[in-house]
């Protein structure tokens, strides 16, 4: 270890992460045409890959050593979350 060369490996796992769970911590409300005003409640499922190892670690895991599935799930779910309600919310699609 006392070589003027120094070098960090990381290790991307390239698998694909399947079954994370996403869904609302509270009721989304909507005002529908037939039923008012209601509160809505969604959950959903949802899978990742790593396509680009050089891309995450620039941009995702900077210095950290630990980075984990957990680091990048909670960033996704509030992602899907807010633009599920979004859309809903814009639709005007009936709730039945």
């Amino acid at each position: 270890f006392n070589s003027p060369f120094k070098a960090e490996v990381y290790f991307c796992n390239l698998r694909r992460f399947i079954d994370l769970k996403w869904g609302t911590k509270n009721p989304i409300i909507l005002r529908d045409k037939e039923f008012g005003i209601v509160r809505l409640r969604a959950f959903g499922t949802y899978e990742i890959r790593i396509d680009d190892p050089q891309k995450v670690i620039k941009e995702l895991v900077g210095t950290n050593p630990h980075f984990t599935l957990d680091d990048v799930s909670g960033g996704l779910r509030n992602l899907i979350i807010t633009k599920f309600t979004s859309i809903v919310g814009s639709s005007n699609i009936p709730v039945i």
